[in-house]
């Protein structure tokens, strides 16, 4: 513990740790359910959009393909939409993977 207190300061170490929500198949099964709409999680109840849905059949022939590490092509794009360097932007899977990247630098 102690090599934690040195290089993580103390507000970081007494947060509450996250605590997911419970799922739809959770809820309707917690509360005997039928039709549930979750609003939490950050996810979406209308679901994914026809857009990506085509998107994603479009490009499911190079599913076996690994991606480009860290997402060149939108850091460029963000970049240049925000007048930034896109050396200076991190893209990621969500909040967690950046939040774990951070960890391990």
């Amino acid at each position: 513990m102690e090599l934690i207190q040195r290089f993580i300061r103390p507000e970081v170490l007494i947060f509450d740790p996250y605590s997911p929500g419970l799922s739809i198949d959770e809820i309707r099964e917690k509360y005997k359910l039928n039709n549930v709409i979750k609003m939490a999680s950050n996810e979406n109840p209308l679901g994914v959009s026809p857009v990506v849905q085509e998107t994603i059949k479009r490009n499911a022939p190079l599913s076996f393909r690994y991606p480009s590490a860290g997402n060149p092509e939108l850091c460029r794009a963000l970049g240049l939409y925000l007048g930034v360097d896109p050396g200076r932007i991190v893209c990621g899977n969500g909040s967690d993977e950046i939040i774990d990247l951070l960890i391990r630098i």
